[in-house]
């Protein structure tokens, strides 16, 4: 009576080619997540938890699940240039690194972190300002710092992280705005009067679930996956009158 199907948008359209009319076909595809962080949410008091906090994030799940941060926007003109932060995460990536947490570092990931991270310094040749940390060894995890916006907006995975410094939250929103089909969560880190707004805009441009740095891999029995009733399509109802 029902299917259910994860993957690439391209495996759940043949996938659902195959469905027998009448039979219901739930589709979860390709997703995106994030972190956004205001500027009054990072200061010298806050810096080394939500490092930690934003490294467990990275961690889990390798970066390869649809609750992996794939980018991280941090407002600037705060007490912690973002530049700053994106440093603290690479020294608690390699706290993890020293644990033995990651995968071992493998030849096919090792050239996709190189070429990530080469990439990444023509940025700086051409004038950007880009810049980066890697896991010694490397080939465990790569930290790319730039500010402002530029495509892609958000990196592969592998573990790879994207750290913006932008000049506000409003231009992070219009910077998501393509990809509203796509956005899943978002870690949100900002005081109490600014976190409630920034939340609803959130969800107006298609995220599912808004948590607090550390939990992106951690989401409750009760998340509406994607936005949707959990257990509505395994019901079949008969109503008598």
């Amino acid at each position: 009576d029902l299917v259910i199907g994860y993957g690439s948008d391209e495996t759940l359209r043949d996938l659902k080619a195959k469905i027998p009319f009448g039979v219901d076909f739930v589709g979860y595809g390709h997703r995106v997540s994030f972190a956004l962080y205001t500027q009054e949410a990072v200061t010298p008091k806050t810096l080394g938890r939500l490092a930690r906090d934003t490294a467990r994030d990275i961690w889990m799940m390798d970066q390869r699940g649809c609750l992996s941060p794939l980018a991280l926007f941090l407002e600037k003109k705060g007490e912690v240039p973002p530049s700053v932060f994106a440093e603290g995460l690479a020294l608690e990536l390699q706290r993890l690194s020293a644990r033995g947490a990651f995968c071992p570092p493998e030849t096919v990931r090792c050239a996709a972190l190189r070429s990530s991270r080469d990439r990444w310094k023509m940025r700086g040749v051409a004038g950007k300002r880009t810049l980066f940390w890697e896991s010694r060894p490397p080939g465990e995890w790569l930290v790319l710092y730039e500010e402002g916006f530029s495509e892609p907006l958000f990196s592969k995975g592998r573990p790879v992280i994207v750290v913006r410094g932008v000049p506000s939250v409003r231009s992070v929103f219009e910077r998501l705005k393509p990809f509203r089909k796509y956005l899943q969560a978002a870690a949100l880190e900002a005081n109490a009067s600014r976190r409630e707004k920034i939340a609803q805009a959130l969800s107006e441009l298609g995220v599912s679930r808004v948590c607090r740095a550390g939990a992106l891999q951690d989401p409750p029995l009760r998340w509406h996956h994607d936005g949707r009733w959990n257990l509505a399509h395994w019901v079949r109802w008969t109503d008598v009158w």
